[in-house]
């Protein structure tokens, strides 16, 4: 280095510029300058010594200092270029692409209270030509000073956008190979910004993992011909990778499976459900990371009968529970009946969708999910996992809705495992379907996350929690189990040893069921038309009359529970109808408070609540719906008095409704 002024150095190589760095270790540089490598910037921290460095490309984007910066680096190694970005991201490093063209060269360093500002034509460019640099040393204290270069720094920043701020984004996540890919490829210049659009391929992953041969450690998955779905899935199956041949990658299946149960935190956690898919005309079961075929490969009469012989042992010990009535026990049977054919066909509900969306393409309303209602000890559990069972062919348990019940879980188990495997979930609490995440589940469910082309389960919820909004009355199927069982060590083995029992009818069902569901017409008014249809074939093939509550018809069509429950409170004058007052007021007993919403839902019509009462706009929809015998002579009285001065026939004199019969 040669001293021309006291003010003024001459630099010729880079050691004159390490020379004129001296005493500021561990300090910071700022400015604006042309830089043309790696190695320049790296120089910086490892020769230089410093701390932190921020830069302004000093011509801007319409010049070529970004573009040639970047074009310099993709003559060096992706790990050159990943050390430059590893200081940026430890923010130690920040290089800056200004607006506006600046041709300055200056730089503000300061080190343990000492400031040296330079300004000259030198670049950090390593360049061996002759530049004339001025130098003025001057003491942070003098603050006038320091904030006047500061400031010119400040104004050439100022706008600017972060250099390699898009690798950032691109490698954000990303480790080893994946990352290592990334940078070579952002280097060539390639437009990786619409990869980051694209969702990582797991649930195409995992599906290959689950339908490889479960005596192999290893699978293969193939790479799409796209470039950009090759790089998103290189870089989801780079932690697996055990080879790779031409366009066929070789994954550890054992580490697939770990990455997906692995522990999270409870808000991301996911259990993995069992998955099933379509292979043809069988129906594929993958559990336990083994597969397994759900679809017989041929119809055995005595197979059948003794699986349908079975579900009605297990059906019939609604009779050793306790009811109000024996009507409520049929009714009871016809319900679980109609549980069990909802879990028969719940893993064809996606091609009913696709079925239903080709005949009406209008139609966004999937089939309605399962709601399981019941009090404790009524059962629902136990019958939940019966029904797991039988569609197995294992013991399983549901998901756990305390822990796994939320809208994003939900969506991710369906995207990532479920295929066509209904999400079971049990102990719904109360409230938990009702609040707003649970309106956005339920109404999202078919009607915004299903498309024809991606495999999708339904959702079934097992729970004490009765009460149904009215926009969840359309979008939900709920049965109640109105029955209850003491929990005694002979009921237990009695339903255990039912449980326990082989029974391969399911098979046999799916069978016959995916010959229905092709040969009759698709039914918008009941997702299970062809389950019933199934579940008929088989008792004829074994020869046997379908018990007296098989539900011909969806059960909330033959018994109406709402009806039911309002009709006994009536009997017990625990509500009173006064029809003497315009509108009709129906009042709930002070201890019926509590459970008051659980019984207005129910009731037909324009209506509003005011404190216990209930107030009909339309009182003709509930008097229809009631049955005029069901009323008290008083309420009978009051409701004539009023209507029979209409001059059309009413309803009252055209004979028994159904409702009264």
């Amino acid at each position: 280095m040669e001293t021309v002024k006291d003010d003024l150095l001459i630099l010729r190589a880079p050691r004159d510029w390490d020379a004129a760095m001296e005493g500021f270790r561990g300090g910071t540089l700022r400015g604006i300058a042309y830089l043309a490598s790696a190695e320049d910037i790296v120089r910086l921290f490892q020769n230089n010594g410093f701390e932190t460095v921020e830069i302004v490309l000093g011509h801007g984007l319409t010049g070529a200092a970004a573009n040639d910066l970047k074009h310099n680096l993709s003559r060096e190694s992706a790990e050159s270029v990943d050390h430059l970005l590893t200081l940026m991201e430890s923010g130690r490093l920040r290089l800056y692409v200004p607006k506006a063209i600046d041709h300055s060269k200056y730089y503000i360093i300061e080190a343990q209270g000492k400031v040296r500002v330079l300004t000259g034509s030198y670049n950090l460019t390593g360049s061996r030509n002759v530049n004339r640099v001025s130098v003025i040393d001057f003491d942070a204290l003098d603050e006038d000073r320091y904030r006047k270069y500061v400031k010119s720094f400040e104004v050439a920043k100022k706008g600017s956008s972060l250099f390699m701020g898009d690798l950032a984004d691109l490698v954000r996540g990303q480790t080893g190979e994946a990352r290592t890919r990334r940078i070579a490829e952002w280097v060539k210049g390639l437009d990786l910004s619409h990869d980051e659009d694209k969702e990582a391929p797991v649930a195409d992953v995992i599906r290959a993992a689950l339908r490889s041969d479960p005596r192999e450690p290893y699978f293969e998955v193939v790479l799409p011909s796209e470039a950009s779905d090759r790089r998103v899935l290189e870089d989801y199956v780079a932690p697996f990778k055990v080879s790779q041949e031409g366009d066929r990658i070789r994954l550890d299946k054992a580490k697939v499976f770990a990455e997906h149960g692995r522990p999270a935190p409870i808000k991301t956690q996911i259990t993995k459900p069992p998955t099933a898919w379509l292979e043809g005309d069988r129906l594929v079961l993958g559990l336990h990371g083994g597969v397994r075929i759900r679809t017989a490969e041929a119809l055995d009469p005595r197979e059948i009968q003794n699986g349908l012989e079975g579900i009605e042992r297990y059906i019939g010990l609604v009779d050793v529970g306790k009811t109000r009535s024996p009507a409520i026990k049929e009714r009871t049977k016809a319900t679980m009946f109609e549980v069990l054919l909802y879990f028969f066909a719940a893993p064809f509900f996606h091609e009913y969708m696709r079925a239903m969306h080709e005949r009406f393409p209008t139609q966004r309303k999937g089939p309605p999910l399962l709601r399981i209602v019941g009090e404790s000890n009524c059962g629902k559990s136990q019958f939940t996992l019966f029904c797991l069972k039988l569609v197995t062919g294992s013991y399983i348990s549901p998901l756990r809705a305390p822990t796994e019940l939320t809208k994003s879980k939900a969506r991710k188990a369906a995207e990532w495992y479920s295929e066509y495997f209904p999400l079971v979930y049990d102990d719904v609490v109360a409230g938990m379907l009702g609040g707003k995440d649970g309106e956005i589940l339920i109404k999202s469910w078919w009607e915004t996350w299903w498309r024809p082309e991606k495999p999708w389960p339904t959702l079934i919820f097992v729970t004490n929690d009765p009460r149904q909004a009215t926009w969840s009355k359309e979008r939900e199927k709920k049965l109640l189990f109105d029955v209850y069982f003491e929990g005694t060590e002979t009921n237990r083995t009695l339903v255990n040893t039912v449980i326990g029992q082989p029974n391969e009818i399911y098979p046999h069902f799916t069978k016959v069921y995916l010959e229905k569901m092709r040969s009759l017409p698709v039914s918008g008014s009941d997702p299970l038309y062809a389950a019933r249809a199934a579940m008929k074939e088989l008792y004829r093939i074994a020869g046997r009359r379908p018990p007296p509550y098989f539900p011909e018809v969806p059960v909330e069509k033959s018994f109406d529970v709402g009806k039911e429950m309002l009709v006994e409170l009536i009997n017990h004058d625990k509500v009173e109808i006064d029809a003497t007052t315009n509108p009709v007021m129906i009042h709930f007993k002070e201890e019926m408070q509590k459970q008051m919403n659980e019984y207005v839902q129910y009731i037909p019509g324009k209506k509003r609540i005011q404190g216990r009462s209930v107030v009909l706009d339309t009182p003709d929809d509930f008097f229809e719906w009631i049955g005029f015998n069901n009323l008290p002579d008083e309420v009978r009285k009051a409701w004539l008095a009023r209507v029979k001065t209409r001059t059309k026939r009413p309803w009252w004199r055209r004979g028994p409704s159904r409702s009264d019969r």
